[in-house]
């Protein structure tokens, strides 16, 4: 008999294989599923880096740790589990309200659906931006995506704000380095 866990823990860079792994499973887009896993992770891992070094960015993951009969769990060194879900968010500050979050991104393995893994994400998240002070947690959620059709959001709070409009501005592709992050222009 096996009894499972789940930790939510900030990401470390180890874990851009599962991260990278996640992001092919759920299919985001056709670009990201063309791309081999060895790519994906080696994206994935430099973006991890980048956000560690910063204070404006939080990857939380989320651990499925399974205990079995046998294994015993006070052992010196920590279970190894499976990462089955993440969650990124950005902090930033308004000069006319303080602080907010921006999740951009809120994913689990598709087998890891419906078992209350993204509540468990959207919690720590909410934890964090409360420590920080922020006034208020704002996402973009495709209406394409089973987590609109569920009203995931809306079970968690979330309230759609009608009177706003989603614009994006594609930009050309610029080179590698500057694809991580916008740097200050000189």
């Amino acid at each position: 008999m096996s009894q499972e866990n789940l930790l939510v823990r900030e990401a470390r860079l180890d874990d851009s294989r599962a991260i990278a792994g996640i992001i092919q499973a759920v299919g985001w887009s056709e670009q990201i599923s063309s791309e081999s896993l060895v790519q994906m992770q080696a994206q994935v891992a430099d973006r991890i880096e980048h956000c560690l070094r910063e204070d404006n960015h939080t990857i939380l993951v989320a651990e499925r740790i399974t205990v079995g009969e046998g294994v015993h769990s006070c052992s010196s060194e920590p279970p190894q589990g499976i990462v089955v879900g993440y969650v990124a968010v950005h902090w930033f500050f308004h000069l006319q309200r303080g602080s907010d979050g921006y999740v951009s991104e809120l994913f689990l393995h598709p087998d890891e659906t419906g078992h209350g893994i993204g509540s468990r994400l959207l919690d720590a998240v909410s934890a964090y931006a409360h420590r920080r002070g922020c006034t208020q947690l704002i996402l973009v959620n495709r209406r394409i995506r089973e987590s609109y059709r569920r009203h995931f959001y809306a079970k968690h709070g979330w309230e759609e704000q009608p009177e706003s409009a989603f614009f994006a501005l594609v930009l050309p592709e610029q080179n590698e380095k500057h694809q991580h992050a916008c740097s200050p222009v000189s």
